[in-house]
């Protein structure tokens, strides 16, 4: 499998503010990703964070819409489908962009 480097600027990302240039690999070859066996054993592999969990997927309550216009009268408000006003939704956009 052939291991493509691009940058952010060639995926567009600066139309949502990122712009960091940092490179992008997209699927690089297995041995591109590993360290010495003792830097995978740690937790480190060429300067990323390995984390291994039991489980994986998304937390129950992590969904947050904007309550506006018609989603406010067709979603089913709760635990799960949490309302966010424009101004939290703005500093999250904000905040992921700076991330």
């Amino acid at each position: 499998m052939a291991q493509h480097e691009i940058t952010t600027a060639t995926l567009g990302l600066d139309e949502l503010s990122i712009d960091n240039r940092c490179k992008v690999f997209h699927k690089p070859h297995v041995r591109a990703t590993r360290g010495p066996r003792e830097a995978v054993q740690r937790g480190l592999v060429r300067g990323q964070h390995h984390v291994r969990r039991g489980v994986a997927g998304r937390s129950p309550k992590d969904k947050f819409i904007l309550k506006q216009e018609p989603s406010q009268w067709s979603v089913w408000w709760g635990l799960i489908n949490q309302a966010t006003t424009p101004e939290e939704f703005r500093r999250a956009g904000t905040t992921g962009t700076l991330y």
